[in-house]
């Protein structure tokens, strides 16, 4: 008897409906995701949800979770980050190199202009330039043009703009100075020095809780946010951000870490995409974050201006109702009327909010989603921006509104007397917004050519200067070929020398080389002070300057 009720028990959950890694697939969906699954299949559904929401009892219960990091009030900003682009600190438009100054307003008003601005920005000061010499992570940072102080008040003119910054730190920075602190406390100082808001764990899988004590402890609690999904699920517990690297299928798959924890915010992370369809889709129908990467190690990746507005409209939905996207009951996958098109359920008090998706290369137009009606409820295309006249049969309302081509739709039902604050002018703006369809801007992705700065060449000598000799003109080979950055193998990633046409991996061509003198000798220290001594010469930005010379 014992027994048989074992395998009931066992068998009363099936196994099909859990998540595969930090992904959950839809109703029906095989695990690898390639299901053409239609969500109209009411019993399908039920089971699914049923299951997975008897894991998700489960697995808290297992973790002994405890939600106090979510329920700090430093850390709400956390809930609502929706855009967030990691940036190399050279980014042209964000430090200027001629000055060595911050131009925190000249990037955030481009950000703005072409896609709607950010939440926050992870600054990136360490990778790849780390290993040039001994200087480790948090060297490297403190080493920034004008210095701590510099970045402090960059942070600060982040804040006025009402965006949070993150700086990273790297577990595998274990060759150069050591900082003779353990790297929590080296991370913590730093942050707390800086004055930013969150620390991103370079290739961390949740960062441990050690980083949590280290922080608390300065008086300055940062926001962490690993690069991979918490590898233990009670690392959840105090990781309030995070990325998603995911595999893309038709069917969209829901968050493993957000269906756990729905105040934690992932965000969807492929840099090296060109089409950002698949990553804006999938953090729309989540109801999460975005990295709106650009710059990768000094590459650039832009966004088409098609994904540019799209990501603008995605955006201005989810920091609308933000407050709904984190609902302890939210519903993937709710049930749809039509092929291909995909929702999530957002409910709040008195208000619920859909997202939806169209996976289709198509138009879908009219009866899309089907829900319990409440008497005197409002809905509306919160997409498009206007009401909408549901068929109400029998207590229930059938909703139409139309979906572009691997488009998007909101549809928000408020019940009655309930209010959303500012709906009507919200409703006026996305009118506007959405005059225009995405289709009509171009998806056609173009690479930066790259052009080397012109150098001013030296007067030509007229004999041989003291201590050197003359090379002879000559033709070289020069014949590159690999990986320089990483990525695929485009037109348009990695390096691009003057005689080609694109950036690329493989170069091969013959340069002339003209004549030139260079010394016998490396030069010494003691002829660089004659040097110095001669033209009074000194850096603008003479921090590191000469700080290894001894007695000199």
């Amino acid at each position: 008897m014992v027994a048989a009720i074992s395998l009931t028990l066992l068998s009363a959950q099936n196994p099909a409906h859990q998540p595969r890694g930090n992904q959950i697939g839809g109703p029906g969906q095989a695990a690898d995701g390639s299901s053409d699954y239609r969500s109209d299949v009411a019993g399908d559904h039920d089971a699914w949800l049923r299951d997975l929401k008897a894991w998700r009892a489960e697995r808290l219960t297992r973790m002994g979770y405890d939600d106090a990091e979510y329920r700090r009030p430093e850390f709400a900003w956390a809930q609502r980050n929706f855009i967030s682009p990691q940036v190399m600190v050279e980014e042209r438009t964000l430090l200027d190199p001629v000055t060595n100054r911050w131009t925190v307003d000249k990037y955030l008003d481009d950000l703005n202009q072409r896609y709607g601005g950010i939440d926050s920005v992870l600054l990136w000061p360490v990778y790849p330039n780390i290993g040039i010499d001994n200087r480790n992570q948090w060297d490297l940072t403190r080493d920034l043009p004008g210095g701590t102080a510099a970045l402090r008040h960059a942070v600060e003119q982040f804040h006025r703009r009402n965006v949070k910054v993150l700086l990273p730190t790297m577990a595998w920075d274990n060759g150069t100075r050591d900082p003779g602190v353990p790297h929590w406390t080296a991370t913590a100082e730093l942050m707390a020095e800086a004055g930013v808001d969150g620390v991103n764990g370079d290739t961390f899988d949740g960062l441990p809780r050690a980083y949590r004590t280290a922080s608390d402890k300065t008086g300055h609690p940062v926001v962490f946010q690993p690069e991979g999904a918490p590898a233990a699920d009670e690392e959840l517990m105090w990781n309030n951000l995070g990325w998603a690297y995911w595999q893309f299928k038709f069917v969209p798959t829901a968050s493993k870490q957000k269906w756990l924890e729905p105040r934690h915010m992932p965000a969807i992370s492929d840099r090296w995409a060109r089409d950002k369809t698949d990553d804006l889709q999938h953090a729309f129908f989540n109801g999460m974050g975005y990295v709106s990467w650009e710059n990768i190690w000094g590459i650039w990746n832009g966004i088409t201006p098609r994904d540019a507005e799209a990501l603008r409209r995605v955006a201005g939905v989810e920091r609308k109702f933000a407050d709904l996207l984190v609902s302890a009951d939210w519903e993937p996958h709710v049930l749809t009327r039509q092929y291909g098109v995909y929702a999530t359920r957002f409910p709040g008090k008195g208000v619920t909010l859909w997202t939806v998706v169209n996976r289709n290369e198509y138009a879908v137009s009219g009866r899309q989603i089907t829900v319990a009606d409440a008497g005197g409820r409002r809905y509306y295309d919160a997409w498009h921006g206007v009401a909408l006249q549901p068929e109400i049969v029998n207590g229930l309302a059938t909703v139409s509104f139309d979906l572009e081509p691997n488009g998007y739709g909101a549809l928000l039902a408020v019940d009655a007397g309930a209010d959303v604050p500012e709906l009507k002018a919200y409703l006026a703006r996305r009118a506007e917004l959405t005059r225009r369809p995405l289709s009509s801007y171009s998806h056609e992705w173009h690479f930066l050519p790259q052009q080397i700065a012109a150098i001013k060449p030296t007067k030509p000598a007229r004999g041989v200067p003291a201590g050197m000799v003359k090379i002879p003109a000559a033709n070289f080979r020069f014949r590159v070929n690999g990986v320089e950055i990483e990525g695929a193998n485009w037109a348009g990633l990695d390096v691009q020398y003057p005689w080609e046409d694109s950036p690329r991996r493989g170069h091969d061509h013959v340069v002339r080389i003209r004549p030139f003198y260079i010394g016998k000798y490396p030069v010494t220290n003691a002829e660089f002070k004659k040097f110095l001594d001669a033209s009074r010469y000194r850096p603008s930005d003479d921090h590191n300057f000469l700080r290894d010379w001894r007695n000199g």
